[in-house]
């Protein structure tokens, strides 16, 4: 059976890395509440026409970029549910994630090619 717990215990900046379809949202959901997690999917629907809008990429990637940081800044978990790819991103968070004294940790699906 599949563990579902949290990866850690307490307030953290948890990033998801992976290839689109590779589990991410679904690992996010067993293990987190929903407002904990800050998907770049959900983001691009609520600011363009659906998930898969890549018009709205911009828009939703400048407001997870708020969510990150204001859930930070309180001391709050926040799960960040993009590819995970971009290091500047990645490098941004973790600063973020200093600066409130949080730990953070990465979280990569490694998914067979074939799937």
């Amino acid at each position: 059976m599949e563990d579902t717990a949290p990866v850690w215990d307490g307030p953290a900046l948890v990033v998801l890395a992976g290839a689109a379809g590779s589990g991410k949202s679904t690992w996010a959901a067993q293990r987190y509440r929903a407002s904990e997690v800050a998907s770049s999917d959900a983001l691009r629907a609520a600011v363009g026409s659906g998930p898969y809008d890549l018009d709205a990429t911009d828009d939703a990637f400048a407001l997870l970029d708020q969510v990150v940081a204001a859930r930070l800044r309180r001391g709050l978990t926040v799960v960040v549910d993009t590819l995970g790819l971009d290091a500047r991103r990645r490098a941004h968070h973790l600063a973020l994630a200093r600066a409130a004294d949080l730990p953070a940790v990465l979280v990569v699906l490694d998914t067979a090619p074939a799937l």
